[in-house]
């Protein structure tokens, strides 16, 4: 499915929630947002960074990890994904 046609995709920008972004690869990236269920499993985003322009683009969902506590964590959503194939 990452190779079709990108629809309904989820902005994943600093205006967004976007928290930071991790293991940076060809293959794709970790991204950390604040919490946020809105992006399922085989779903489309699309990175916006300012800070790291070279990896924007179109991602799918690959897996979702919602990190949080009660007593005083973070709370974050945590998604990988993979790069569209051009």
């Amino acid at each position: 499915p990452w190779t079709g046609d990108p629809r309904n995709q989820i902005e994943l920008s600093m205006n967004t929630g976007l928290l930071g972004l991790g293991s940076i690869t060809i293959a794709g990236l970790v991204a950390r947002m604040r919490l946020n269920d809105c992006a399922g499993i085989c779903s489309w985003t699309k990175l916006k960074s300012t800070l790291i322009p070279h990896a924007n683009g179109d991602y799918m969902v690959i897996r979702k990890k919602h990190v949080g506590h009660f007593r005083g964590d973070d709370w974050y959503t945590e998604l990988e994904c993979y790069r569209k194939v051009l």
